[in-house]
């Protein structure tokens, strides 16, 4: 049986930078993006979502640096 679906903000330990710029989300059973803690979305130019159970693109909007995603294994059919 998975883990029960979350927000971001629920994950424990919560979300990694992978690198400077670069946030992993992969397989974190994440259902949503609320919103997180600046300190854990400034300059992150990189997101990687895939394998999650997304269905909405709701709360991107606070990656404004974003330029990279990776939505690959997910539940979105339109942006």
């Amino acid at each position: 049986m998975p883990p029960p679906r979350l927000p971001v903000s629920a994950l424990q330990p919560p979300p990694r930078l992978i690198e400077p710029g670069k946030l992993s989300l992969v397989e974190r059973y994440v259902t949503e993006l609320d919103a997180l803690p600046p300190p854990l979305i400034e300059g992150v130019h990189t997101l990687f979502l895939s394998n999650n159970s997304l269905s909405s693109l709701r709360g991107i909007e606070q990656f404004a640096d974003a330029r990279v995603l990776s939505l690959a294994n997910n539940l979105v059919e339109s942006l």
